[in-house]
């Protein structure tokens, strides 16, 4: 069983969903309230967001963290 966040993944799923909504790295950092940098190494996996950013990420793009984690659930 895998108990570890797929962070590459994650940050593959947040910019597809991003990208098919027409939003940027820009706007969607502002509207997080962090750095373009920071969005970008997120999708890329330079980095891991914290619970609070992938919350705010998640609301920004009008979905759940669910659905942005769910390529990862094992049933």
């Amino acid at each position: 069983m895998r108990n570890e966040v797929d962070y590459k993944a994650l940050g593959l799923r947040i910019k597809e969903v991003r990208q098919g909504k027409g939003m940027t790295q820009d706007f969607l950092a502002e509207a997080v309230g962090c750095n373009t940098s920071h969005i970008s190494n997120i999708e890329n996996n330079y980095t891991k967001p914290s619970l609070n950013v992938l919350l705010a990420i998640a609301n920004t793009l009008q979905t759940s963290i669910d659905y942005l984690l769910s390529n990862q659930y094992q049933g």
